[in-house]
Parts: structure tokens; sequence; C-alpha cells
């Protein structure tokens, strides 16, 4: 019983950690949206596929750096 009860509680965490992220998400959302100018989704645009997960981190870091941005990644 106690098994199904810890499975139980590890799912609600997950859940309030998504909860959680999301809002934080919303949030800076809001907060970028309130101070940038200028609509930046273009230079986040391509046509490439990427191999892997790092590479594609690696090309939108290189992208946002070159933009005078930080990228940050939530988990």
């Amino acid at each position: 019983m106690e098994d199904h009860h810890f499975s139980y509680l590890s799912f609600l965490d997950s859940q309030a950690d998504s909860q959680l992220n999301c809002s934080l998400m919303s949030e800076f959302s809001d907060f970028v949206h309130d101070i940038c100018e200028q609509d930046y989704t273009s230079h986040f645009t391509t046509d490439d596929i990427f191999p892997t997960r790092e590479d594609l981190i690696k090309w939108v870091r290189g992208v946002a750096y070159n933009l005078g941005f930080v990228v940050i990644i939530l988990r």
C-alpha cells in the first residue's frame, strides 16, 4: 500500500512542478512581451532539422547570443 501512496505523491509533485513551470513561463513571456519592442520570431524560424536536442539548443543559443539575449531552459 505504501508504494501506491508514494507513487501518487510523486505524481502530485510532478503535477505541481509542471504547473509551477507553466506559471513561470507565462509570467516570463508576459515580461518579455512588455519590454521587447520587436518581434524576433523570424530569427528563430528555420527549416533545418537538427540531429539532436543539443544541436538545436546550440543553434538557438547562437541566434539568441547574436541578438543580445541569453537562453534559459527550465526543467
